[in-house]
């Protein structure tokens, strides 16, 4: 299967997260790096995604981030 650059970089965001201690956000400049050096840009805009989507939730300021919005087992098995 063939997927999107965006589908990809959104599913490794999505792994990245579900990593991440329950309540931990991590900033787009970390996730970049941690995620090979992709750009930031293409980056935050699918994070941006995302938010609209109510799959992750951002966090401005200093200690700000990008964290997923519902724990995991929600993300993972979402029911119609």
């Amino acid at each position: 299967m063939r997927l999107l650059a965006s589908t990809d970089i959104a599913l490794r965001v999505l792994m990245l997260l579900g990593r991440q201690e329950p309540g931990q956000s991590i900033n787009v400049g970390q996730m970049a790096s941690q995620l090979g050096g992709l750009s930031r840009n293409h980056l935050h805009k699918i994070i941006q995604d995302l938010a609209t989507l109510s799959i992750l939730r951002t966090v401005r300021g200093a200690g700000g981030g990008v964290l997923l919005a519902k724990p995991l087992a929600e993300v993972c098995y979402q029911h119609s």
